[in-house]
């Protein structure tokens, strides 16, 4: 295909006139949008060529040569003397043989992370409210998908391998160069050469730098009331119970509860603290051959009895029901039993149960840093460790494990994470870990004890703009074919994949078919385009040329009329100095 397009260039040059580019348009035309061989060099070196070949490779979509050579010329006649200029990635991807894209997108199971945790990008709907690289909410205002064959860059940062980004080339990413960052950060203080840019996937280098993002936003605690999570139950006085009814004789048709509990949990520290450690170390308890929950327990260890205690304690000042300690028949642990119908099923449906299924709700995901300390306190105190100059938590649960990352990085810590199943396990496990240097006041707060002291500094990642930057290990490549997808996010225009800061399409719908509603986009392209930006929009919403218009008992002019004007207006814009 190159060598056809070699050709092409050739006769293209022997036989046509050129319009000659000179100084940065120059430069920017044959670095950029040029055609080049295996080798770098360059097969076209003007106008007309670029645009007989994006002519002739948007044509070749057509099912007969007959067709391909009308729309060949048509689209010619529409890009000559930049009456009509494409996006960038066109220009440079059409026609030139390669299997590339002409927009940035990624696969359909692709986790980006939203308000409510991460899902596949193609569950994602309009008006659902994604975390950008601002460590912000904002919602989504478009969804796009389209079917491919390209390569795919899956790229691969220290720290944070829970998920690989997977993305087509010209996906952009957070991205500082290597080559910005001073060599001895650690004596001098960061001094970057250059300010953070968004640089597409194919031409990110192992060693380069992305954005770690998290969701920041932050809400007062509010009041738990227990009958907005189970059913079945009344209240009175501030108590939640079930009464036992009985039949017309007198017989027993429904047990009510032994004991009432309180219904109203005020959210501090305390209870954050038994969520915690509950999500760790324990479960739901059912009744003997049903899924039926009769209480919850929470397991501690021998060494562990004032903490069973405390724990006792708490639960009974929040939810007015005495628990009972006992050590294991083996006499290896102790379990502390809480057995309440109610309570057990509130803690099933506002935590989850068994080890696979308890998650973080979202009313705990936004608390401040002191009830987030608390809560991890309680976690960590369960299924933490020390070891050496590290701390860290092992979980057999995916979605509880990113959620705690996601809670350090929100009162500032970046915890390594990564699977770390064992050969012989049933579930995948994941292991969050951090340095002395990197965590210090942790060690303290969750085990109680000093931080180790360091004299080398382990800090594998560097701070700036409010996001945590770290290393690019490895950037693989794979072919693919199939669907691909990508999202418009208001205001921000980026979201977060596998942990890392992306860029998003930015494409202007489609316009109303309305005199107005061409307008009003008219007025859109022009900002952007006075900014320094490009534009990419679909007309065909428009109706065909020579349709019939009752109301002006006239004709339309079609969608191509409108495309000179977009093209004139925006045109000037560029002439009078877009910056």
């Amino acid at each position: 295909m190159l060598e056809q397009q070699k050709q092409a260039s050739q006769v293209s040059a022997s036989t046509e006139k050129h319009t000659e580019l000179e100084g940065i348009r120059q430069k920017v035309f044959m670095d950029r949008y040029s055609l080049k061989d295996p080798s770098g060099q360059p097969l076209e070196f003007y106008p007309e060529q670029l645009w007989a070949r994006v002519a002739r490779g948007i044509a070749a979509v057509e099912t007969t040569e007959e067709k391909q050579a009308y729309w060949e010329k048509r689209f010619n006649e529409a890009l000559a003397d930049f009456q009509f200029v494409p996006g960038g990635r066109i220009l440079a991807g059409a026609g030139s043989g390669h299997q590339v894209t002409f927009y940035n997108c990624m696969p359909p199971e692709q986790e980006v992370l939203t308000a409510d945790g991460y899902r596949p990008i193609s569950e994602i709907k309009i008006g659902d409210l994604m975390v950008t690289h601002r460590n912000r909410l904002r919602p989504v205002l478009h969804k796009f998908e389209r079917e491919t064959e390209e390569t795919l860059y899956i790229i691969r940062p220290q720290k944070v391998s829970y998920d690989d980004l997977r993305v087509t080339g010209d996906h952009k990413v957070h991205i500082i160069r290597s080559e910005w960052v001073n060599k001895h950060r650690s004596r001098d203080g960061l001094r970057l050469q250059h300010e953070p840019d968004w640089i597409p996937a194919k031409d990110i280098k192992p060693g380069d730098y992305v954005a770690i993002a998290h969701n920041g936003e932050e809400s007062s605690p509010d009041t738990i009331s227990l009958q907005d999570y189970v059913s079945g139950y009344e209240t009175n006085d501030g108590k939640l119970f079930k009464a036992t009814t009985r039949g017309s004789h007198g017989y027993v048709s429904d047990w009510g509860t032994h004991y009432k509990i309180n219904d109203s949990l005020a959210l501090d520290g305390e209870l954050c603290y038994l969520f915690g450690r509950w999500l760790g170390d324990g479960c739901v308890t059912h009744r003997t051959g049903t899924d039926i929950p009769s209480g919850i327990k929470i397991v501690f260890s021998l060494d562990e009895k004032d903490d069973a205690v405390e724990i006792a304690r708490i639960i009974e000042a929040k939810f007015g029901i005495e628990g009972s300690i006992k050590l294991s028949s083996t006499e290896r642990w102790y379990d502390l039993w809480v057995n309440s119908m109610p309570l057990g099923e509130f803690f099933k449906t506002f935590l989850g149960c068994y080890s696979y299924g308890k998650r973080i709700p979202d009313q705990l995901m936004h608390l401040s840093s002191e009830l987030t300390l608390e809560l991890l306190h309680g976690l960590f105190s369960a299924d933490g460790y020390l070891s050496d100059n590290k701390l860290g938590i092992m979980l057999s649960n995916r979605t509880l494990a990113v959620q705690i990352h996601q809670l350090l990085l929100r009162i500032g810590y970046l915890f390594s994470i990564r699977e770390n199943t064992h050969r012989l396990g049933r579930v995948p496990s994941y292991r969050l870990q951090a340095t002395a240097n990197e965590c210090a006041p942790l060690f303290e707060r969750f085990f109680g004890v000093q931080a180790p002291e360091y004299s080398v500094d382990l800090k594998y990642y560097f701070e700036y703009d409010s996001l945590k930057w770290v290393r690019i290990n490895e950037i693989a490549v794979e072919d693919y074919s199939g669907i691909v997808l990508d999202i418009e996010v208001e205001e921000d225009h980026s979201f977060i994949s596998a942990g890392i800061a992306v860029s998003n399409c930015y494409v202007i719908p489609s316009p109303e078919d309305s005199r107005q509603g061409i307008l009003d986009n008219l007025k859109v392209m022009t900002e952007i385009m006075a900014r320094g930006g490009g534009v990419g929009i679909n007309l065909s919403t428009l109706r065909p040329r020579g349709s019939y218009i009752k109301t002006v008992n006239g004709t339309a002019s079609g969608p191509c009329s409108w495309a000179q004007l977009y093209s004139v207006a925006t045109g000037d814009v560029i002439q009078q100095g877009g910056s």
